[in-house]
């Protein structure tokens, strides 16, 4: 017979606990996966409810140089920040900016930093509980966005005062297939 210390049964409790509360997570995104999966990413508007922080994508024109683009504004104000995925790194991944009153046209990595309000990687959360990149704008919309970091960077960026909300999470939440 193996003994298992009281430290391994609590740790199997724990694991377990968590393992059962998984769905419940991410019961909310599992609700809205059948919408999410009608909608293109390049229409889908994802929503943090609590701090009314809206992500609204918008299809691509030909002269646009970016993967995405998309705004963040606010259910509770006028403010609206603008924002662009292109890929970066080694290797390649998408990288999304966003932005406040950045200069027109070209401009140099010292101009973009200047004008950036969050920099990171943004992260799809599939109606499965799978976490993975966000997919190009022609793919079904997922259920789920991660901003990691946002929170703590657009709060303490000038431009948090006009949005007149909440603290934002970072995950948002399909609201619905824009125009």
């Amino acid at each position: 017979m193996v003994r298992h210390s009281s430290a391994y049964w609590l740790t199997a409790f724990v694991v377990i606990a968590q393992l059962s509360a998984a769905p419940s997570m991410i019961g909310p995104a599992n609700a809205t996966s059948s919408n999410a999966a009608t909608c293109l990413q390049d229409n889908a508007r994802y929503l943090d409810p609590e701090s009314g922080l809206e992500l609204t994508f918008k299809p691509l024109q030909e002269e646009d140089r970016f993967l995405q683009s998309f705004i963040v504004s606010s259910t509770k104000s006028a403010a609206s920040l603008d924002s662009f995925i292109t890929l970066m790194g080694e290797p390649l991944r998408p990288v999304a900016f966003v932005v406040n009153q950045c200069p027109e046209g070209d401009i140099t990595g010292e101009e973009l930093e200047a004008c950036t309000v969050w920099q990171g990687v943004p992260y799809a959360l599939f109606g499965d509980g799978s976490i993975g990149l966000l997919p190009e704008g022609s793919a079904p919309a997922v259920t789920q966005i991660l901003l990691p970091d946002f929170a703590r960077s657009v709060m303490s960026h000038k431009i948090w005062d006009t949005f007149n909300s909440e603290e934002p999470f970072e995950v948002f939440d399909f609201k619905d297939c824009g125009e």
